[in-house]
C-alpha cells in the first residue's frame, strides 16, 4: 500500500489566521472608540479633577491620533508644550485647574468652560488638512498608546 503524504490544511490555517488578526483589529477599534466616548462623558460630567484630567486625555489623545508626539506619563503639560507651542494656553489652564485652591464656584466654572474650549480649539486648529491626513485619523490606532 502506498503511503499518503501529509499535506498541511493551508486553507484551514489562513482562515484561523484572518479569523483571529480580524478579532484583535476589532478588538482594538472598539477599545478606542469605548475609551473616547467614556472620556468624552467624563469631560462633559462635572468640574471636578476627574472632569479636568478627561478634557487633557481627550486631547493628548486626538494629538497622538494626528501623529504628535504622544505625551508621556512623566511628562507635565507644561513640559509638552515646550515641545508643542501651540498647547502652551492649554496646559497653563489645565495646570492652574489643577493646582489653585481658592476659587470662587463661578471662576472655577469659567475656568473649566475656558479649558474646554482651549482643548478644541486646540486640536481643531492642530488638525492636519487634507484627505490622507483624515483618512489616517479615521483608522489609526496610535492614540490607544496614550496613557494618562
Amino acid at each position: 500500500p502506498e503511503k499518503k503524504k501529509f499535506d498541511f490544511p493551508w486553507m484551514l490555517f489562513g482562515i484561523f489566521s484572518g479569523i483571529l488578526v480580524g478579532s484583535i483589529l476589532l478588538s482594538l477599534y472598539l477599545y478606542r472608540f469605548i475609551r473616547l466616548t467614556i472620556y468624552s462623558i467624563i469631560a462633559g460630567s462635572g468640574i471636578d479633577r476627574r472632569s479636568v484630567d478627561a478634557v487633557a486625555t481627550l486631547l493628548y489623545i486626538r494629538l497622538a491620533e494626528d501623529g504628535y508626539p504622544i505625551r508621556q506619563f512623566y511628562e507635565t503639560p507644561l513640559d509638552y508644550a515646550k515641545q508643542i507651542p501651540e498647547t502652551k494656553a492649554f496646559a497653563d489652564r489645565l495646570t492652574e485647574l489643577r493646582f489653585r485652591e481658592s476659587w470662587s464656584a463661578e471662576q472655577r466654572k469659567q475656568s473649566y468652560a475656558d479649558l474646554r474650549r482651549l482643548g478644541s480649539d486646540t486640536g481643531r486648529s492642530m488638525r492636519r488638512p487634507g484627505a490622507w491626513s483624515s483618512l489616517k485619523r479615521v483608522f489609526t490606532l496610535r492614540g490607544i498608546l496614550y496613557r494618562p
